[in-house]
């Protein structure tokens, strides 16, 4: 689905988090405007908004057309939800004519598209040697090569890995008559992953059904059902396990023994680092299925009151339930062992309702069209979380939550909704002049009872030069047409019960017993209200020689003010968190163009479509702390170090990189200057004293690096000639930066973890140039070396083939005497070529859905290169 989006429309950034099997992806339309609540945009599917957007389980096959809505103007219609854009999704539809019969399928195959360049055991072993001789520790098992342990040099991100396959059926029956059409479908996914045991299916059934009852009412419903179980790898992006975890450990660990078995080093071996388990047990042995059921659907209704005058309904829901299964099973695999089984299972179930009524009526007064839509509009929505663990068992076939011994459970259960109302005017003179006009009134279950509504207005003009008599008969511009719009909307992404005090389950000591009572979780703000986001936006449409040419520009500046924000307070307050206030502005501004040309028009047709965006993102203002001090918003902090990668300020785009200053590798002769910094030694590493205090301290500490891009886009290439077409289509972004945690963690030279091969290239006195620092097992160096610095943040700008596609569709001749009507073949890949400065697998990686953390690389799960072969026939 991502790929339908990304580097297609201008001013749209897809960030994906992986290769993953769900397809997980994060969506950001002209910029980041909320600093802690969501900048996800709102996704509407046939006119029902998703309670979540997640598209795993949706078929793409089913997508008949994706449209963005960016301006104030064109989103205001949907008032609150819409302050971060609007995506809406179309499914296909049913048309006039005989039934027709469709079956397509996609065979793939995908493999990692790069590979982390790690060292092989016989470097390690050095660095080994080099470390603990660094730290004053006996060497005496590892300058022996001849050890049988040096003798094994495991791939890891080799064994832990396959090639995966994808396949994928589908049909679709369709047709109607002059009053009904119709279309249902049903598709089949089954989706091997490129980890060792993880695969995902999904089957979906989908049907459509539009009729004119009579002349006065028409009808409508959309129902789409969805079943996708899965098994998945353990951990998340942070985490030891999953794809991490191969590079993460040691070459030198069996992965099988003599018989096949899992393997791994026995406790009499050799030391033990951290690293040298063996990371096939945690993605094998251990059961993780997870279950999603979903049911999407809606029943519209147009009934004609009188001539211009029509009364719509809109009555739908997205019912998403998940189902969770793991066990963790007893084993002993070398100094590996797990003596209890454990269970946890979990339940989940969105509930999401809609119900609208609209009003629309239109009339043309000779030159003047007017249309005016007045409507009203209800969502509520129900989510329930249930989650029970369980453990104890000493039978791995006693796997079930009852057979356990030792039980914990949490749950919650938050109810709430959205009701509005709404009107917009339509005003066109002689299709020259036009005007819209929107307001919409929110009322929402996440403020408290005095802030609970909002008003949302907007406005538009434009003014179609072309329809004008000096320009009405040119040959040479078809279409020019100026627009400038504005408005506001609201952003009311946050948690459902923040303007109240909340109580939790808190455990406490009394002598020597744990007795668990509630306190108060958070300090609740009454007088929260939304997130205000005003947009202006001006822009020119354009269409040259019969339309061979065609494009937009637009300017817009988005000012997202009252931004949602949690304002420390002090410890004895006596809350976990603290309250969320209305403080602070951020702005987004920008030029978007997009251009359309028809290149050759005869025999060999060629088109291009290129867009390319440009956003500055600033953080105006993010109020005080209680001191009175500027407010300060860190991220989170990355493993091994105790200050985050990002800090968020005035001044600054959300979530600017903000670090120790990396400068070199101190050497011999500056043992004086060095002790004063954490008593750092000749090989340790060096940082700049930006305060020049002669410590290393958060004065040192300074802005390098944004993460967000300052251009995206992509261009689009379509050759035809008779039957034959060809796709290449390549997307773009320059001007941030990412930060390779990967080689924070496997480039420091430290032995408890696999280093990668740059590592190797590490300081001594005889080797003073090197690039890596001198290696070492805990100590000063570690310290210094788990810092994070401009040393591991890279230019992430990037150009990608992202996609080229053949089809050939055979000729109509062969079919006209058979019951088939067309067929047609296509062969493509995707990601075939990546051309960029980043060193990391992927420049378009974020292992962080927080924004205040945003362009961190932990190695996810990796993208893939894909190749595909589809075959599509009509009956």
């Amino acid at each position: 689905f991502s790929d339908a989006l990304q580097g297609r429309s201008s001013g749209v950034q897809i960030r994906q988090s992986g290769g993953d099997l769900e397809g997980k992806f994060q969506i950001a339309i002209r910029g980041v405007g909320s600093v802690t609540g969501s900048n996800d945009p709102l996704i509407v599917v046939d006119g029902v908004p998703l309670i979540s957007a997640s598209f795993s389980t949706i078929n793409p096959k089913d997508i008949s057309s994706i449209d963005i809505l960016k301006d104030a103007s064109a989103t205001a219609i949907y008032g609150s939800r819409a302050a971060n854009g609007v995506v809406i999704i179309t499914t296909k539809k049913g048309t006039v004519g005989k039934p027709q019969l469709t079956y397509s399928t996609d065979f793939s195959i995908e493999h990692i598209s790069e590979r982390y360049d790690v060292m092989s055991t016989e470097q390690q072993r050095l660095l080994f040697v080099e470390a603990f001789k660094n730290s004053n520790r006996s060497t005496a098992v590892y300058d022996d090569p001849s050890n049988p342990i040096w003798q094994v040099d495991n791939d890891w991100q080799e064994l832990g890995t396959r090639t995966g396959i994808r396949q994928i059926h589908n049909f679709n029956y369709s047709g109607g008559t002059e009053n009904t059409q119709y279309s249902a479908s049903a598709s089949y996914q089954n989706r091997k992953g490129i980890l060792l045991n993880t695969d995902l299916q999904t089957y979906s059934l989908r049907t459509n059904l539009s009729s004119q009852v009579n002349d006065w009412l028409k009808i409508g419903t959309n129902i789409t059902g969805s079943y996708q179980p899965q098994n998945y790898s353990q951990g998340d992006n942070w985490g030891a396990t999953g794809y991490r975890g191969f590079v993460y450990h040691h070459s030198y660990t069996p992965a099988y023994d003599e018989n096949g078995e899992l393997a791994n080093i026995e406790t009499s071996s050799a030391p033990y680092f951290g690293a040298n388990s063996n990371p096939l047990v945690p993605l094998l042995l251990p059961t993780r299925e997870l279950n999603t059921t979903r049911l999407l659907g809606n029943f519209q209704t147009n009934i004609k009151l009188m001539e211009g005058l029509f009364f719509n309904t809109n009555f739908g829901g997205d019912l998403v339930r998940v189902e969770g299964y793991t066990y963790s099973p007893i084993y002993e695999i070398g100094r590996m062992i797990n003596t209890q089984g454990s269970v946890t299972v979990t339940n989940n179930s969105d509930t999401n309702w809609v119900a609208d009524a609209t009003l629309d009526y239109t009339r043309q007064i000779n030159k003047h069209n007017f249309k005016l839509l007045l409507g009203v509009s209800a969502q509520q929505f129900l989510l329930r979380r249930t989650s029970a663990f369980g453990t104890g068992t000493i039978d791995n076939a006693l796997n079930q939550l009852s057979n356990q011994t030792s039980f914990n459970s949490t749950g919650s259960n938050v109810k709430g909704g959205l009701a509005s109302t709404f009107a917009r005017l339509n005003y066109g003179f002689d299709d020259r002049y036009l005007l819209t006009a929107t307001v919409r009134r929110d009322g929402s279950s996440r403020f408290g009872p005095d802030k609970r509504y909002g008003v949302f207005p907007s406005a538009s003009l434009a003014w179609r030069v072309s329809q004008e008599d000096f320009l009405k008969n040119s040959t040479v511009l078809n279409d020019l047409k100026f627009r400038v719009s504005y408005g506001l909307t609201g952003n009311q992404n946050i948690g459902n019960f923040e303007f109240i005090t909340r109580a939790a389950s808190t455990p406490y000591v009394f002598g020597n017993t744990v007795v668990v009572g509630n306190s108060a979780s958070n300090i609740g703000n009454p007088s929260l209200q939304w997130e205000a986001n005003k947009q202006l936006d001006i822009g020119v449409d354009f269409a040259f020689f019969k339309s061979r040419i065609s494009g937009t520009i637009d300017y817009y500046d988005k000012k997202s003010e009252d931004l949602l924000i949690q304002n420390p307070i002090a410890l004895t307050a006596g809350v976990p968190n603290p309250p969320i206030v209305n403080i602070g502005s951020v702005r987004n501004s920008g030029i978007e163009f997009a251009i359309f040309t028809r290149n050759l028009t005869g025999k060999l047709k060629w088109s291009t479509d290129f867009n390319i965006a440009y956003n500055k993102n600033e953080v105006l203002d993010i109020g005080s702390n209680s001191a009175g001090e500027p407010l300060e918003i860190p991220g989170q902090n990355i493993p091994l170090s105790n200050v985050p990668t990002n800090l968020t300020v005035a001044g600054r785009p959300v979530g600017a990189f903000n670090m120790y200053v990396y400068d070199g590798i101190w050497q011999l002769g500056e043992e004086a200057e060095a002790a004063n910094w954490f008593n750092a030694v000749p090989g340790d590493p060096k940082y700049k004293d930006l305060n020049n205090n002669g410590l290393l301290d958060a004065g040192d500490r300074a802005f390098v690096g944004n993460p967000h891009p300052k251009f995206i886009g992509g261009m689009d290439n379509t050759f035809s000639y008779k039957n034959l077409s060809l796709s290449v289509f390549m997307n773009f972004a320059t001007g941030n930066k990412l930060y390779n945690t990967a080689r924070n963690l496997f480039s420091r030279g430290v032995p408890f973890v696999q280093n990668f091969a740059e590592a190797a290239d590490f300081w001594t006195p005889d080797n003073p140039t090197a690039t890596a620092p001198r290696p070492s097992q805990g100590g000063t160096t570690t310290t210094l070396a788990t810092l994070a610095s401009p040393r591991f943040l890279e230019d992430a700008s990037f150009l990608r083939l992202k996609n080229v596609s053949l089809t050939y569709d055979l000729p109509s001749k062969i079919f006209e005497t058979s019951f088939i009507n067309n067929a047609q073949f296509t062969v493509s890949a995707t990601n075939l070529l990546t051309f960029t400065k980043y060193s990391g697998l992927d420049p378009e990686a974020s292992s962080r859905e927080s924004l205040l953390s945003a362009g961190i690389d932990y190695t996810p799960y990796p993208n893939t290169r894909q190749f595909n072969l589809g075959v599509k026939v009509g009956f």
